[in-house]
């Protein structure tokens, strides 16, 4: 012990190398991954409109993502076509034409017409065409319409003819909407509502395991008839028991995308939180109409992801453009290349954009439009074009 102490001072250099050794090879391999730089992060999908998803769910073949905006968008409280009927707030009439209505606002409100929207009653059943906005106290405002029911030219139970009864549903497919809003043509759109009940009566005869034909009831032909169908409603149910709620735990959203079977197929956004909300029940149901018409049984798809919606979405907006005035307060601009579509409705009063409907076009559909139609109450055979069409008058 005292040679050790009298040697202790001759051992403090050697010892401090031997600590400090000790010391770094104790800690090199933990320190090591922590010290190596971080991986970048993923950048966010940098939306137009300063647009954020904040949610994503999935039932079956229908996925759907809801947005919000970081920034306020200038907008006024709107009330749709469906609340204006049901208060008795707006009247939309007969004219005598297949293609044009009329409404009549009789209330302080501003009336938001959504493109697609159906009419049910008079002397056939109708959807409007475009987005338009009627102001307070607006009458006999013409609306650019089609018929959803070829089949009928006279008042049906007892339902008015001359007048429209109600608004509980938007046209249930792209396919339908681009006959409608891009080609503006009737014989397509009866195309495409005759096409879409097939693809209903066979993917819901598969899903319940017994025949079924939405055509069974007061007009065949109809397509608001065919979205009231029984059979179709339980199955929609299911879809909507877990995706309705989405916009009760997202409430700042203001607006969507969709995609069936792992396909983009379209992307509506409005300048307003409460408008979007007060059409979420049409846009749900329509959109799930949609994918039960496209259920592939056994089929297995890749989920949709964030850069798919905005390469439509960015391809959209790139496309050539147009314009249209609906009327006074409200402008139709349209991007449009051969795939997909983008429609902005603008309000004239607030010089502000109000809904951007983005539409997927399934390029298949383009060099086979239908011309074949059947129509009137004979249900006779007939070739139109769009000139024929306008000058419809069915006896």
């Amino acid at each position: 012990m005292k040679t050790l102490k009298k040697f202790w001072p001759a051992y403090l250099p050697l010892l401090f190398i031997v600590l400090t050794f000790c010391s770094n090879s104790g800690t090199t391999d933990r320190d090591a991954s922590a010290n190596k730089p971080s991986p970048a992060p993923i950048p966010a999908v940098n939306y137009p409109d300063s647009l954020v998803m904040i949610a994503d769910d999935s039932h079956d073949n229908l996925q759907v993502f809801l947005f919000a905006s970081s920034k306020d968008i200038p907008h006024r409280d709107y009330i749709t076509l469906s609340e204006a009927l049901e208060k008795n707030y707006a009247v939309v009439n007969e004219t005598g034409s297949v293609n044009e209505l009329s409404i009549k606002n009789t209330s302080n409100h501003y009336i938001f017409i959504h493109a697609g929207d159906i009419v049910k009653g008079g002397r056939q059943d109708r959807t409007l065409s475009f987005d338009v906005i009627i102001p307070p106290k607006a009458d006999n405002i013409p609306l650019i319409s089609f018929c959803v029911e070829h089949g009928r030219w006279t008042q049906r139970g007892t339902e008015a003819v001359g007048n429209f009864s109600a608004n509980t549903s938007i046209i249930s497919s792209r396919d339908l909407k681009v006959a409608s809003k891009m080609n503006a043509d009737q014989s397509q759109v009866w195309n495409k509502v005759s096409e879409q009940q097939v693809q209903l009566n066979e993917k819901i005869t598969a899903i319940k395991g017994q025949s079924v034909n939405v055509t069974e009831n007061a007009s065949a032909s109809s397509l608001q008839l065919t979205l009231e169908n029984k059979d179709l409603e339980d199955i929609r149910k299911k879809y909507k028991d877990k995706l309705f709620s989405m916009l009760e735990k997202n409430n700042t959203a203001i607006g969507y995308a969709y995609a069936i079977n792992g396909e983009v197929y379209g992307m509506d956004i409005y300048s307003s939180k409460k408008l979007f909300s007060d059409l979420w029940n049409k846009l749900l149901d329509a959109i799930i109409v949609e994918a039960v018409s496209k259920v592939e049984k056994d089929k297995t798809f890749e989920k949709t992801t964030e850069n798919q919606i905005l390469s439509m979405m960015e391809k959209a907006a790139k496309g050539e453009k147009t314009s249209r005035e609906v009327n006074k307060s409200t402008t139709l601009i349209i991007n449009s290349v051969t795939d997909a579509a983008l429609f902005t409705t603008i309000d004239n009063d607030l010089n502000n954009w109000v809904h951007k409907n983005y539409i997927s076009i399934d390029t298949t559909q383009i060099n086979n439009p239908g011309k074949q139609i059947y129509y009137n109450n004979q249900i006779n055979r007939r070739n139109l074009n769009n000139n024929d069409i306008q000058q419809i008058i069915i006896d």
